[in-house]
């Protein structure tokens, strides 16, 4: 709450998609982190409008601890070409740690 006692005002949050449990475990597996795959039609739960135009995605599943949620980052391409599975993925995969950490953080200013 702002002063005063009136609600803070939050600013939309464009690209962001709820998905149904167990999705992110669908997509990628229990086990796996990141994801990159060629030569695919973008999916409309995924991508939203831009699903057309994906034809090489990266899924990156975001961790937030035992009892939090996966999350997913999706990043697509209209290349078929650009990620593909013999591509490094370590820096992918820091890239989803260093996100998790920022939104945990977002979520619970008082840590």
């Amino acid at each position: 709450m702002a002063q005063g006692g009136s609600p803070t005002t939050r600013r939309p949050l464009h690209g962001i998609h709820l998905l149904k449990a167990g999705t992110v475990d669908g997509l990628l597996g229990p086990d796996r982190d990141v994801l990159m795959e060629t030569g695919i039609r973008g999916d409309p739960a995924l991508f939203g409008a831009a699903a057309g135009l994906v034809r090489s995605q990266v899924l990156l599943r975001l961790s937030f601890g035992r009892a939090g949620p996966a999350g997913l980052v999706c990043i697509g391409t209209r290349k078929p070409d650009t990620f593909h599975p013999g591509l490094g993925s370590e820096l992918l995969g820091f890239l989803a740690r260093a996100l998790a950490i920022t939104i945990t953080l977002w979520l619970n200013p008082e840590h």
